[in-house]
């Protein structure tokens, strides 16, 4: 990150309040065996929360490293199609230190 600098404290506060708390979404999938389908197929919640210590504001770049067909033979094809992609803005970045915790209690399938 270029340029970057802390957030005051009132920022900080606001995205310590904002990240507290977060939902997050998979997708638990077995598949069945030997034939088309799955034997599970469910959406799941994953609540978790995050405690930001410190964070920065600053500006970022972007570089993607392309792999050629020797590096990575099965899927150079899928790892270069979004390096051929135009960027249009690049938006300010944010820069956070802190730990997540993942509130396993709660996780849940959803229905």
């Amino acid at each position: 990150m270029l340029g970057a600098k802390p957030v005051d404290g009132e920022t900080l506060a606001q995205m310590q309040a904002s990240m507290a708390t977060i939902n997050a979404l998979g997708w638990r999938y077995i598949p069945k065996v030997d034939v088309l389908g799955a034997d599970l197929s469910q959406p799941i919640l994953f609540p978790q929360g995050a405690e930001v210590h410190s964070t920065w504001t600053g500006n970022g770049t972007v570089k993607w490293t392309q792999l050629s067909w020797e590096q990575n033979p099965g899927q150079w094809h899928i790892i270069k199609a979004p390096a051929e992609l135009p960027i249009f803005e690049i938006a300010p970045v944010i820069m956070s230190k802190g730990i997540v915790v993942l509130k396993t209690n709660n996780w849940r399938v959803l229905k």
